[in-house]
Formats: C-alpha cells, sequence, structure tokens
C-alpha cells in the first residue's frame, strides 16, 4: 500500500485524454485529476469519440454506456494507479 504522493510523476499520459465516471472507492475524484494532471494526461468531463480512457466506479450510469458503444477503454481506479 502506498500513498498517492508517493507516486513519481511522469509524462505516462502525455497525448491521453481521460474521463471518470461513477462512485470512486479508493481514491476521490479531485485525486484522480490530479494525478492524471501530473503525468501529462488531460481530464475531460464528458465522453467524446477522442477519449482514451474512462475510469469507471461504481453506479457508473451514461457515461459509462456512451464509452462502451464507441469503443473506448474503460478502466477501474487501480488499472488508473497501475498504468502510472
Amino acid at each position: 500500500v502506498f500513498e498517492l504522493n508517493e507516486l513519481e510523476k511522469s509524462a505516462i499520459l502525455e497525448n491521453k485524454s481521460i474521463a471518470i465516471t461513477g462512485k470512486k472507492g479508493k481514491y476521490s475524484r479531485y485525486e484522480l485529476i490530479k494525478l492524471i494532471d501530473e503525468n501529462g494526461g488531460e481530464y475531460k468531463p464528458s465522453i467524446t469519440k477522442d477519449l482514451d480512457y474512462l475510469i469507471a466506479g461504481d453506479e457508473a450510469g451514461s457515461k459509462l454506456k456512451k464509452a462502451e458503444a464507441l469503443g473506448i477503454q474503460i478502466i477501474t481506479d487501480n488499472d488508473f494507479i497501475d498504468l502510472i
């Protein structure tokens, strides 16, 4: 187990756009947006065909359905932490 501030910052998400939906478990929306920014990514509040990832939590609704229909890669917050 680690603290979020222990994660090294990188450019691993450079040129990647990421949206968030649903209720988060371990990490707040603010923490996830901060990590997206710190690692070179861009947070997007809505789903578009150009989105690279959707971080989906519990009770994800219409954003999840739209992302699935567009073929966007859907990940959990834990998957996101593993990615960075």
